[in-house]
């Protein structure tokens, strides 16, 4: 037993919506919520650590900052799209912190933890 299903058009759910007696808003497009959906992410997108525990330990400077460095990356991508960075420098060093607390890294690992690290210190401490 095969089911099939009907594709409807624009004009199949004005018909709808007439039928109903009152009318139904448009749903918002994918495109419009955009920008909102990226606002509350940096609010309520959690932090991305390492699964081990050291997570609940991580320093509050270091949580604040990663909120404040969302917010600038968001507002950065807005007027250069083209320059949008997957992470910031304190979600790396979230992340890094996690991994070193954890187990021993190889050197290479160090060297990338010291680097974001300097930046991120080196942001932070302009701005106190």
């Amino acid at each position: 037993m095969s089911r099939t299903s009907r594709t409807y058009t624009n004009a199949d759910k004005n018909v709808h919506r007439q039928s109903l007696g009152f009318e139904i808003p448009e749903t918002p497009k994918k495109a419009d919520l955009k920008p909102a959906e990226d606002l509350a992410g940096v609010f309520c997108d959690p932090i991305i650590v390492m699964p081990n525990g050291w997570g609940n330990d991580l320093p509050p400077e270091i949580k604040k900052q990663v909120t404040m460095q969302r917010l600038l990356r968001l507002a950065r991508s807005a007027e250069h799209p083209e320059e949008l960075e997957l992470a910031t420098d304190a979600e790396i060093a979230c992340y890094m912190f996690t991994v070193t607390m954890d187990h021993p890294v190889h050197n290479e690992w160090v060297q990338i933890y010291m680097f974001v690290m300097t930046r991120f210190m080196g942001r932070s401490s302009r701005k106190t």
